[in-house]
């Protein structure tokens, strides 16, 4: 395919007038496509979108008997639900006897965020705004760049040439081969031609970014300081690569654009990565090891599509998920072996747990039926980014080592750059490569149909819940798929007992009942050894007891962290869908008092954000004893402050724990927060942020009015420190507060900042809100409506009685709130209701509507590609 000059201008003079009338940007060009046709037709069918074409302009020649023949169409038919359009041609292209070339102009809108070629706009060191101009081919953007054949199977090579204002820079995937400045103020910048690629892998940028010296990176000016993370972790991943792959052909040259802004698809290019600039910039002086771990995972997923996603054709968009799931493994190892250890067990719990919550409430098979260009764009989901890796972990699991590792280099050294047939499916194709693999390697090895148990589990829309009984007096398990039901559904089934923890057994689920022999009726079974499998676990009573007392005991460890992690995500399931008494509950989560690894931890912290929403009701307090009683035991443990020589999930444990201690209102934490708090103020050292907001945050709660003070008049403020003065538990200094607000003390911004933390943090405090109401006109700042601040006020009040406290104000304001109020008076409703049907030993019917109280039930976005 060519971009090129020609004079197309007045063919679409007054479309363009018209477009930039209405304030759109624009761009024309023309495209020259080189088919051979593999049936005879009339008909010349391409994908395009969005796009005004000249359909008179159109023409195809081709060489026969010693001549260049050309011809135009007769008429051509739009399609825009299909989005392609027919170009109909009173001559019959014949099969395989010449090679044609189809050249159309046309023009099209640039977008600010719609997908095909959008702008984004950022402020340069200068202070001034710039705009970029980047081809987004999420879903099926390359349609809406210029006419093509739009499908994953379809491989070319492109040749482009972009003529731009002389002001911007050009990037596409391959390497400049020439730069000509012609009139107008505008240049041409040509590229060589690509290897044989999908459209959606072409990518072009017009940027005015600064380069990062030695390097293939540009970014802005002002954070090029922080790009040696990207370089460092760029040369680690490709290094890895290559030694895994050393076959394998990959981008000589990758090009790094760094943008701000950026709506990053997650889709993947040839020989060039854009970043959204948030998503990778990476200080260990600002930023805690948690955020190092994510950006490492981000840059080496992308770094992994160089080599698997841009090689692989894929026969219809509903089976890319299989390349990102594969970089997506890949970048684990990568990140795992590299960077931290243990990275491993920690992606599995995030993306595993995270799945499966996901899958709670949406169907989730990886293969999807394409019918329409909208469910094009529906398959780049949550689900497609987190399911997919996961899968593909699985596989790993169950195939003996190292069988999918030659796996994947084998399938892509037999597929790279090919298109596909699409009469056979991709997955049998990389099934095929598993199957021979084991056949080989492992001639010994029980077989198992490779294709038929795999692709039953790609079709899986809800995960297997397995129920495992122990048989009354006999030493035998028997384990039943008991939701939803799979007929002919193969589940790997790995399982260890209380004698024996360090020996995995293996067997396959394949009948409605297995049956397990010689488990020792007092011993505890674990079934689903290092989370192995794609689904969750339900013991009997008496298994559950086992577990909980072998957890609360010395031996603890014995059970690997996987399986500790999975037990309290399963286990919370099975209490939210009111399947697991409370109590027993209580006694699985209560050894987190002595366990201090992160990995263990991370489901814990993941339920604390779940059912948060739920801790501000009087119902809560069992739940919130509980759950701080395990906080305060583990930071004695550990303790409130860091150790240089520490592993880096202990100090995460350490912050989060202290996080949600303070939350939960723990003396022990709010009493070290304030030691931190005076102790900074007389020697104030460097502080990470993380725990900065931690110490300020909770240390204000019990400061007296002089720590308060000293704070409040300690340099220019600014809206984080008025938002941690608010902080304060003591009436007094929050009243004096309001009053400086009253008084003018501040500026109209900080007001509103003031005005918000104070109701979000003491509306519930009777004293407080009298105070408000009673001085409604004076405190309420005036840039903000007082129908949105009793908006405010009503978020974050959790009794009937105080919502009474508002009838003073004026009917108009309560006639446009109503409906507000009758949704916040249901929620009151059903928690009330529950408190009064449900007793605390029965806590299960309280979680399993804790979706419809908590305002923390979103999905995890740092799994997926930043919006």
């Amino acid at each position: 395919m060519v971009f090129h000059r020609l004079n197309i201008y007045k063919l679409f003079e007054k479309i363009i007038y018209k477009r930039l009338e209405e304030n759109n940007f624009i761009f024309y060009g023309e495209s020259a496509i080189f088919f051979e046709d593999i049936h005879e037709t009339r008909v010349l069918r391409l994908h395009a979108s969005e796009l005004v074409i000249d359909i008179m302009a159109t023409r195809i020649r081709y060489f026969a008997n010693k001549t260049y023949h050309e011809i135009a169409p007769k008429k051509h038919n739009v399609h825009k639900k299909e989005q392609t359009i027919d170009i109909i041609f009173d001559y019959c292209f014949l099969r395989g006897i010449n090679t044609y070339q189809v050249t159309i102009k046309f023009i099209g809108n640039v977008t600010n965020n719609k997908g095909g070629l959008v702008r984004t706009s950022y402020i340069n060191d200068k202070g001034k705004k710039s705009w970029l101009f980047i081809a987004d081919f999420r879903g099926a953007g390359a349609r809406r760049i210029f006419p093509c054949w739009d499908e994953p199977d379809t491989r070319t090579s492109f040749t482009i040439s972009i003529k731009h204002d002389q002001y911007y820079r050009a990037l596409s995937n391959t390497e400049v081969t020439d730069m000509l400045k012609v009139r107008h103020g505008k240049s041409w910048t040509h590229f060589k031609s690509t290897v044989q690629i999908s459209p959606y892998h072409v990518m072009i940028v017009l940027h005015d970014l600064k380069h990062v010296d030695d390097s293939n990176v540009w970014c802005r000016e002002q954070v090029k300081q922080y790009m040696e993370f990207l370089q460092s972790i760029t040369k680690i991943a490709i290094l890895y690569l290559k030694l895994k792959f050393n076959d394998i052909i990959h981008p000589l040259t990758v090009t790094h654009v760094v943008i701000p802004g950026f709506l990053d698809s997650g889709m993947p290019s040839w020989g060039i990565i854009l970043y959204r600039e948030t998503d990778i910039i990476y200080d260990e002086k600002l930023h805690f090891i948690a955020w190092k771990f994510e950006v490492a995972f981000m840059i080496a997923r992308k770094i992994a599509h160089q080599y698997i996603g841009n090689l692989i054709a894929q026969s219809s968009w509903s089976h890319l998920w299989l390349n990102e799931g594969i970089a997506a493994f890949l970048a684990m190892k990568i990140v795992n072996q590299q960077v931290y250890p243990q990275l491993m067990d920690l992606f599995v719990v995030k993306f595993q747990h995270e799945s499966l919550r996901l899958n709670d409430y949406y169907n989730m098979s990886l293969t999807h039926e394409i019918d329409t260009p909208s469910d094009i764009d529906s398959i780049f989901s949550f689900t497609y980014f987190v399911k997919a890796p996961i899968f593909v972990r699985s596989l790993d699991e169950t195939l003996p080592e190292e069988i999918l590792d030659i796996s994947i280099g084998d399938y892509i050294s037999k597929y790279k750059f090919k298109s596909v047939d699409t009469r056979i499916n991709p997955l049998e194709k990389f099934f095929d490569v598993i199957q021979y693999n084991l056949m080989i390697e492992e001639p010994n090895t029980e077989y198992i149909d490779v294709t038929k148990i795999f692709t039953q589990w790609t079709k899986q829309r809800r995960f297997p819940v397995l129920k495992v009984q122990r048989v009354p007096l006999l030493n035998e398990v028997n384990v039943h798929v008991v939701e939803p039901s799979h007929e002919n559904l193969s589940i790997y089934v790995t399982y260890i007992t209380q004698e024996n923890p360090d020996i995995t057994y293996e067997v396959w689920l394949q009948q409605p009942l297995l049956y397990l022999y010689d488990i020792n009726s007092s011993d505890w079974i674990i079934i689903n050894v290092q989370q192995a499998g794609y689904y969750r676990v339900n013991y009997d009573y008496d298994i559950w007891q086992k577990l909980g007392n072998y957890l609360n005991s010395a031996e603890y460890f014995n059970i690997p962290v996987l399986n500790r992690a999975q037990i309290i995500d399963d286990a919370y399931y099975f209490l939210s869908t009111n399947k697991l008494d409370f109590n027993l509950f209580k006694t699985l989560t209560y050894y987190l008092s002595k366990e201090i690894d992160y990995i263990a931890w991370y489901p814990m912290f993941k339920i604390l954000e779940q059912i948060s929403g739920f801790f501000p009701f009087q119902q809560s307090f069992e739940v919130r004893e509980h759950f701080r009683n395990i906080l305060d035991n583990v930071l004695k443990n550990i303790g409130y402050l860091d150790i240089v020589e520490e592993d880096e999930f202990t100090k995460s444990l350490r912050l989060e724990a202290a996080r949600w201690a303070c939350t939960l209102n723990s003396q022990d934490c709010t009493t070290a927060a304030i030691s931190n708090l005076i102790r900074f103020y007389k020697n104030p050292d460097p502080i990470w942020p993380g725990w900065k907001e931690w110490m300020y945050r909770n240390g204000m709660m019990l400061a007296n009015n002089i720590t308060w003070n000293e704070v409040l008049t300690a340099g220019a403020l600014d809206n984080k420190r008025l938002e941690y003065l608010a902080c304060s538990e003591y009436n007094n200094i929050i009243i004096g507060y309001i009053d400086r607000l009253i008084s003018g003390y501040f500026t109209e911004i900080h007001c509103i900042t003031i005005f918000h933390s104070i109701v979000a943090r003491h509306a519930k405090n009777d004293l407080i809100l009298n105070y408000i109401l009673n001085n409604f006109e004076k405190v309420v700042p005036s840039k903000i409506e007082p129908i949105i601040a009793l908006i405010d006020i009503i978020n974050y009040i959790y009794s009937t009685e105080q919502i009474d406290k508002v009838n003073f104000i004026n009917i108009h304001i309560l006639g446009i709130l109503i409906n507000r109020f009758n949704q916040f008076s249901l929620k009151l409703l059903l928690i009330q209701t529950i408190a009064d049907v449900v007793a605390f030993h029965d806590l299960g019917i309280h979680f399993s509507l804790l979706s419809l109280m908590s305002s923390t039930t979103t999905v995890t976005s740092r799994f997926l590609p930043s919006a």
